[in-house]
Order: C-alpha cells, then sequence, then structure tokens
C-alpha cells in the first residue's frame, strides 16, 4: 500500500510541475515607453522590439532620429539596456507585453528614474496628456532684424 501511496506522490509532484523555465520574451513589435522624470511629469517615447532567446535589438525613435540599442544583455528575468555614446542604460523586468524598471544614470548619484512601456501601442502622446496649457488667445508678438 505504501508503495502505491509513494508513486502517486511521485505522479501528482511531476503533474503539478511546471516543465521548465518561462521564455517572457518580450514581444516584437512597436512599443510606447515612458520614464517618470517626476511626480507629474512622463517622458513618453516610441521605440521598435525585435528579437528573441536572449538576441535583442531596440530602435528608439525620436522625431525622425532612429538610436539604435544592440548591447541587451540578459540578467535573470531582467534586461539591462545600454544605450549607444552614453553610459545610461534601462534595467527592466522583462515580460511579454509589459517592461518595467528604470532608467539608470551611473554617473550620477543614485540617479534611477522609473521606466515601464507598453507593447502594441504606437501612440506617443494620450488624449489630454498636453492639457497644461490654453494657448488659444491674442498674443503680441514683437520682429526685429
Amino acid at each position: 500500500m505504501k508503495k502505491y501511496l509513494y508513486g502517486l506522490l511521485a505522479l501528482s509532484a511531476v503533474a503539478c510541475s511546471t516543465g521548465g523555465e518561462r521564455n517572457d520574451d518580450p514581444v516584437e513589435g512597436v512599443w510606447r515607453g515612458t520614464i517618470a522624470l517626476n511626480d507629474s511629469t512622463n517622458l513618453p517615447f516610441n521605440f521598435e522590439w525585435k528579437g528573441k532567446d536572449s538576441l535583442y535589438s531596440m530602435t528608439i525613435w525620436n522625431g525622425e532620429e532612429e538610436i539604435q540599442t544592440e548591447r541587451i544583455e540578459t540578467d535573470g528575468d531582467s534586461l539591462i539596456i545600454r544605450l549607444p555614446v552614453f553610459a545610461n542604460y534601462f534595467k527592466i523586468k522583462k515580460g511579454e507585453e509589459r517592461m518595467d524598471g528604470y532608467y539608470i544614470n551611473p554617473d550620477a548619484d543614485n540617479y534611477r528614474l522609473p521606466f515601464n512601456a507598453m507593447a502594441g501601442d504606437s501612440s506617443r502622446f494620450k488624449a489630454g496628456e498636453m492639457n497644461c496649457c490654453d494657448i488659444n488667445k491674442k498674443w503680441a508678438v514683437k520682429f526685429s532684424p
């Protein structure tokens, strides 16, 4: 009887196992990222994500400029995305359709700004995000040579 009980326990353990590590590769395509500059101001930008199985690339769009990032390292369930030219980098927890983490400047003391991104969102600014000012007024303009 004990032999059958041990066999049943072993079978249950195998049936309940996850079957290996989850991949959680971010989906390829356009993403919308935001860096929280302070409590009330976010810096939104769009980027294209490509790759899987630790071979990634990210193209950040800044108007007409495209910034290629190909120095992307994996660290467990996290990614370290190093930017070209500068020492700044993103350290994020990877997910299929969401990334959360920090934008870090290692040359400054404790400079870590919260970062998050959502897959499939190609809008840079959301409706109502830019309602800080009413510019529909008459303005005095002075031109000089």
